[in-house]
C-alpha cells in the first residue's frame, strides 16, 4: 500500500514481510478514518450496548442472546484481524472491510440465536462475565497513549497487554460460579457502557480512537507491524475522556 516505506524482515528467514495498513473492517480507506463501515459499527455498538446495559438478569433471554452474539462476533473479529494476509479478503481494501463487517455480523447472529436457547444459558452467562471482565481490562489498557504496557519497537511486549485482558477475563468467568446474579448485572453494565463508549468514539474519532486501541491490543498480524509500530497508539483527548467516563458510568450504574 502506498505510504509504507518501512521494510519488516522475518526473524527466522530474514525474508521481507509485506506490509499493509492495519484495518479491522472499520473502513480505513485511503487514509480516511471515517467511512460507511465505521458508521455501521457505531450504530451496531449502540443498538447492542444500550439494551444489554439495562437488561441484566430481568430480561435474561435478551442478555444471553446478545451476550452469545457478542462472544462469537468478538472471537471472529480477532481471528480475522490476525489471519488476513496482505492482500486482504478482496481486491480492494474497502471491499475487504465490508466482508470483515459481514462475516463478523453473521457470527453475531449465529451466537445470538444460540444464546437465546435455554440449553446454552450457563455457557452464555459465563461468556458474558468473561466479556465483562475483558471490557474493564481493555479500557484500562487503552486509556494510556502507547497502551498500559508499551509494546516496544519490535512488539516484543505486545503480549503483556493481552495477558492483562486474559487475566481479567478469567476472573470475570470465575465470578459467575460464586455470585451469578451480581456477576451478570455487573458484567452487562460493563459491556453496555463499553459498547456505548465505542459507538460515541467512532462517531467522534472514527478509526483513530478506541478502535485504534483495540487493534493495538489484539492485532498480532505480522503484515501490520509497520503500521502498528510506526504510527503507534496516540488517542485524542476526547477518546481518553470517553473511556474513563464509561468506566465510571458502569460502576455507578451497577451500584
Amino acid at each position: 500500500m502506498s505510504g509504507f516505506k518501512v521494510t519488516v524482515l522475518d526473524d527466522v528467514t530474514g525474508a521481507p514481510i509485506p506490509q499493509v495498513q492495519a484495518s479491522d473492517g472499520g473502513g480505513l480507506i485511503q487514509g480516511r478514518i471515517f467511512s460507511a463501515p465505521n458508521v455501521v459499527w457505531a450504530v451496531a455498538a449502540a443498538v447492542i450496548g444500550a439494551p444489554l446495559g439495562v437488561a441484566g438478569v430481568k430480561l435474561w433471554r435478551v442478555t444471553t442472546a446478545l451476550g452469545g452474539g457478542l462472544a462469537l462476533a468478538f472471537a471472529m473479529w480477532v481471528a480475522l484481524t490476525n489471519t488476513i494476509s496482505e492482500s486482504g479478503l478482496a481486491p480492494s481494501q474497502s471491499m475487504s472491510d465490508i466482508l470483515i463487517l459481514l462475516i463478523t455480523g453473521a457470527a453475531f447472529f449465529v451466537g445470538m440465536v444460540g444464546g437465546a436457547f435455554r440449553v446454552l444459558v450457563l455457557p452464555t452467562m459465563a461468556a458474558i462475565c468473561i466479556l465483562g471482565g475483558s471490557s474493564i481490562a481493555i479500557r484500562g489498557v487503552i486509556l494510556r497513549p502507547g497502551l498500559l504496557v508499551p509494546p516496544g519497537q519490535n512488539q516484543q511486549l505486545a503480549f503483556a497487554n493481552v495477558v492483562i485482558v486474559a487475566v481479567c477475563a478469567l476472573l470475570g468467568g470465575l465470578s459467575v460460579i460464586f455470585k451469578q446474579r451480581e456477576s451478570i448485572i455487573f458484567s452487562t453494565s460493563c459491556i453496555g457502557s463499553f459498547l456505548m463508549a465505542l459507538a460515541i468514539d467512532l462517531v467522534l474519532n472514527g478509526q483513530g480512537g478506541m478502535s485504534r486501541g483495540l487493534r493495538s491490543v489484539f492485532d498480532m498480524n505480522d503484515n501490520h507491524l509497520a503500521d502498528l509500530v510506526g504510527d503507534g497508539y496516540s488517542p485524542p483527548l476526547s477518546s481518553q475522556i470517553i473511556v474513563a467516563s464509561s468506566m465510571g458510568i458502569a460502576y455507578v450504574h451497577h451500584i
